[in-house]
């Protein structure tokens, strides 16, 4: 049992290592690239809006496709969106629209990336042993996906990026692609199976959660009042943060 769960834990960490380092190596030199080619800050500010506007409205369909159709499909769907949208970044047309459609594809790339390799690895690993240490994995998970961002970080800015800005960008997707090859070959999940009789229905899931969110805020004045104080401060730095 255990050399099973070893197995599993180790494609946890390979699959999300690689989905993290094909983000992080762009990330620092994106918006100096975007501006490399003609966008002005002001359609990299829309961008960026555009990426977290989806991102959360995505969040709660993707979660339902990814438990009714599987995870492994979810991160297929995730890895095609993440590269197909930073591919669109290479059009030399400078169109507004294609920035944005960018974001919308990166946005919902993230959505269905939210929280399906950790799900997978949670029921994985409990159907064999309920009583693992499931903390354990994730905390030498974090470690692993810290370390490798600051060794790909620094590639992708200061090497990749010094000699030509679209390198990180470039070398995003190719990581992309591999992972898109590693889970095809050998990730594999049934957790869909058991959601094959029950309907679909993502709009009144959407309708469910936001009201329960709401409602969370409305009891919770604090809580609501931290997240409205630290809101004009992130929408100031969001842009300039990631080329200080």
């Amino acid at each position: 049992m255990d050399n099973d769960i070893i197995k599993l834990v180790r494609k946890f960490n390979v699959i999300t290592v690689m989905y993290s380092a094909g983000i992080v190596i762009w990330a620092a030199s994106i918006e100096l690239y975007l501006q490399s080619i003609g966008y002005t800050i002001a359609a990299i500010m829309l961008f960026n809006s555009f990426f977290w506007i989806f991102s959360t409205l995505s969040e709660i369909p993707a979660g339902v496709i990814s438990d009714t159709f599987g995870r492994k499909k979810a991160m297929l769907i995730s890895c095609i969106l993440r590269g197909f949208g930073l591919g669109l970044l290479f059009i030399p047309s400078h169109q507004l629209w294609i920035l944005l459609l960018s974001g919308l594809l990166t946005a919902v790339s993230e959505s269905f990336n939210s929280g399906t390799m950790s799900a997978w690895v949670i029921d994985k690993v409990k159907s064999i042993d309920e009583k693992y240490d499931i903390e354990n994995i994730f905390s030498k998970n974090s470690l692993f996906l810290t370390s490798t961002s600051m060794v790909v970080g620094f590639v992708g800015g200061r090497i990749l990026g010094v000699k030509n800005l679209s390198y990180p960008l470039l070398a995003g997707i190719i990581l992309f692609i591999i992972t898109i090859v590693y889970i095809s070959l050998f990730f594999k999940d049934n957790s869909h199976q058991q959601q094959d009789n029950q309907p679909i229905n993502l709009f009144s899931g959407f309708v469910s959660s936001f009201k329960e969110g709401y409602a969370f805020l409305r009891t919770d004045k604090l809580y609501f009042s931290l997240c409205i104080s630290f809101l004009p401060l992130i929408l100031l730095i969001v842009a300039p943060s990631n080329q200080w």
